[in-house]
């Protein structure tokens, strides 16, 4: 069973992935890179049009699902990375296309964009997910439009109607005080590559996070991340991986 939005709000919608493979038909020479590929629900889907698929995740967790999930797929390379303090050279430079669900706070957001600039020489789209329900998303998006490094093509996903309809968006927009105007996603053109880009690193954001040593998950508050260290079993997520990788 496909999932979507509506089934688990941290994926993205059937729309919003058939509105890229309708965009995308023609897509089979070209590689995408899925930054935050959480549980290979998307992953699935974009290694039915892409001819490569780079999931690139933080969390072991994530990764193991999706394995799984995509046991028969050929064309997926799997990438464990902390994007926001790793060398993105992890990641094949060989990238045509990004998807960019993973941080949506602005800094970690600018701080995606500016990376793949930096990092894939034949980037040609960048597509984002909720442009509608996060402001840091929408606020990275609008200022490359802006300062016309990127383009808006093609609004993808649930409309503003549907999102609103689904109540943890809903509350999540709310809580930034966003009006619900615009689509789940939208896919915008590289049309002027700047030269000399600069990437900050993390501590020099002044951005408090705890790492989970085991997984990787990131957390902003120290009791969720006390919470979860509780129940991250470093040795189960060895043995899983072991067993996906020789089967």
């Amino acid at each position: 069973m496909e999932i979507g939005k509506k089934d688990d709000f941290w994926t993205i919608s059937k729309k919003f992935r058939n509105d890229i493979g309708i965009f995308f038909e023609n897509a089979k020479d070209l590689n995408i890179c899925e930054i935050g590929s959480y549980k290979g629900h998307t992953t699935n889907y974009l290694s039915n049009i892409f001819k490569k698929v780079y999931p690139v995740d933080i969390n072991y967790k994530n990764h193991i699902i999706s394995k799984n999930f995509n046991k028969n797929k050929k064309n997926i390379e799997y990438i464990h990375l902390n994007l926001y303090k790793d060398d993105w050279k992890e990641i094949p430079d060989d990238v045509d296309v990004v998807l960019i669900d993973a941080h949506h706070d602005y800094k970690f957001c600018k701080m995606d964009v500016l990376n793949s600039l930096k990092r894939f020489k034949k980037l040609k789209y960048i597509i984002f997910d909720d442009y509608a329900i996060y402001e840091g998303v929408k606020k990275t998006v609008n200022e490359f439009i802006d300062s016309k490094i990127i383009y808006p093509v093609k609004n993808v996903g649930l409309d503003s109607n549907e999102l609103s309809k689904i109540k943890t968006l809903n509350d999540i927009a709310k809580s930034q005080n966003l009006i619900l105007d615009s689509s789940e996603g939208i896919i915008c053109k590289l049309i002027n590559k700047p030269d000399n880009i600069i990437t900050t690193p993390l501590d020099l954001l002044h951005i408090n996070l705890f790492t989970c040593n085991n997984c990787g998950t990131i957390f902003k508050k120290i009791y969720h991340y006390n919470n979860h260290k509780k129940n991250c079993n470093l040795d189960n997520i060895k043995k899983i991986i072991h067993d996906l990788n020789n089967n």
